[in-house]
């Protein structure tokens, strides 16, 4: 963890609280696909996304890319729109240095733990229904 992460989930909260984000807390244990995903928010109004994180070749650069789960990623078009000649998936240990989590529980929101802004986000256009 750097300098800059937020430390616990308590400071999370209270960044959140603080920025007057309105949100609605949900639990649930890490998960690998959406199908896991949306076991655990059965009911909710919301758009079901995929959150990959993603490297260059050389892990200089990374990315979050932030996509509706019922469409498919193809990693060769997303490097293509990128601007680079190969993507993969980045090592855990990047995920933790970067955004502060671990596999299974990539989102957004750990982005705020990229104070060093390292970590590029890519949203595809998000669609309920």
């Amino acid at each position: 963890m750097t300098e800059n992460q937020i430390a616990t989930e308590q400071d999370f909260l209270r960044f959140m609280e603080t920025h007057q984000f309105i949100f609605e807390r949900i639990e649930h244990p890490a998960v690998f696909t959406c199908a896991e995903a949306d076991s655990h928010h059965a009911g909710i109004e919301a758009v079901s996304t995929k959150n990959l994180f993603l490297c260059d070749k050389k892990s200089r650069r990374f990315f979050l890319s932030v996509t509706a789960c019922e469409k498919t990623v193809k990693l060769d078009d997303l490097a293509s729109k990128l601007g680079i000649s190969h993507i993969r998936f980045a090592s855990e240990e990047n995920l933790q240095r970067l955004l502060g989590v671990t596999k299974g529980s990539v989102t957004m929101m750990g982005l705020v733990n990229d104070g060093e802004h390292n970590v590029e986000l890519w949203v595809t256009p998000l669609q309920k229904g």
